[in-house]
């Protein structure tokens, strides 16, 4: 079926960026991000289908509470990347590359934590990128952002490691913070850099004296991540509780020349203030508010109702939707 042969070429190109990461050193930095930004694409596509069928919505008209919901489908995003994680971090152990094994091992650790971490920050960036964006503004731009903030910033701080290396460890520490797709770049380039086999400037060669890697520049990702994690946390938490909060529009009252002769007279019924009704509304008004197209849409679903429910009275009130 087509869905088993789209499933089959992407685990095929998976395992192609990250054999060649993990067995071409100078290309770790590219490959091995790209096979999980890959990942991030398809997780993206996931949440737009997600959207367009309004699972969310169907599940908390079930009973289902948002952060039940989010939390299920986020523990599920992140265990697919996670997966990723360990076949890389399974080749490197197999391989065994100056950059991210070390000469006994020392590195790898630092490499499979960062890059744990850089599965969590990429399945925030990717909801986050689903509250800003609409679903049509996501499928354009959504590739174009994964890359620029995923392996654009690592290419430039390799230049800047040779030309200006104060500058490059300046803009390693603020894309750490900033940039949650940068994390595991910027790791693998700090780790070949203080590769033995490395040609890399002076500055960071004195980062090979270090006593462990989890105290050298290669590491300040893996600290600096979670602020960046707990950020868009932050802002994902206020948008959903902001997105709980009904807030009508200005009431519309209907005119008269709009009702009929039974609603005329309950309203007059209702004036007199009557006994022996259960339920009783007047002047009862509800606009709803949505976001059309960057634009703030205004739809009048009640305009001034006024009716009394009498006890024991079987009700039912039929309107244009039934």
């Amino acid at each position: 079926s087509p869905e088993t042969r789209a499933v089959r070429s992407a685990l095929l190109l998976w395992g192609y960026f990250i054999y060649n990461a993990v067995t071409n050193a100078s290309q770790a930095a590219t490959y091995l991000p790209m096979a999980i930004l890959l990942a991030l694409l398809n997780l993206i596509g996931d949440l737009k289908d997600e959207t367009t069928n309004k699972c969310k919505g169907c599940a908390m008209a079930q009973g289902l509470h948002p952060t039940i919901y989010w939390a299920a489908t986020g523990a599920a995003h992140v265990a697919c990347l996670l997966l990723l994680v360990a076949f890389a971090v399974s080749l490197v152990i197999i391989n065994k590359p100056p950059g991210l094994y070390g000469q006994q091992g020392e590195t790898l650790p630092l490499f499979a934590a960062e890059a744990a971490v850089y599965a969590c920050c990429c399945v925030l960036f990717s909801y986050a990128l689903l509250v800003i964006f609409s679903v049509e503004m996501l499928t354009k731009w959504a590739s174009l952002l994964t890359l620029l903030l995923g392996l654009l910033p690592a290419f430039l701080l390799k230049l800047l490691m040779f030309m200006a290396p104060t500058h490059a460890i300046i803009c390693h520490i603020a894309l750490s913070l900033f940039d949650p797709l940068y994390g595991l770049p910027g790791t693998i380039v700090f780790l070949n850099a203080m590769s033995p086999a490395s040609n890399s400037t002076a500055l960071v060669f004195e980062e090979r004296e270090v006593s462990s890697p989890f105290m050298s520049m290669a590491a300040v990702p893996l600290y600096c991540s979670p602020f960046c994690a707990a950020l868009l946390f932050a802002f994902l938490v206020y948008k959903e509780r902001s997105g709980q909060v009904a807030r009508p529009g200005e009431p519309v009252l209907a005119g008269n020349e709009l009702k009929d002769s039974d609603v005329l007279a309950e309203e007059r019924r209702l004036e007199n203030n009557p006994t022996g009704d259960a339920v009783q509304y007047r002047g009862l008004c509800h606009t709803y508010v949505s976001e059309v197209e960057g634009k703030t849409l205004e739809t009048a679903a009640v305009r001034g109702i006024s009716l009394g429910i009498k006890e024991g009275e079987c009700f039912g009130l039929l309107g244009p939707n039934g």
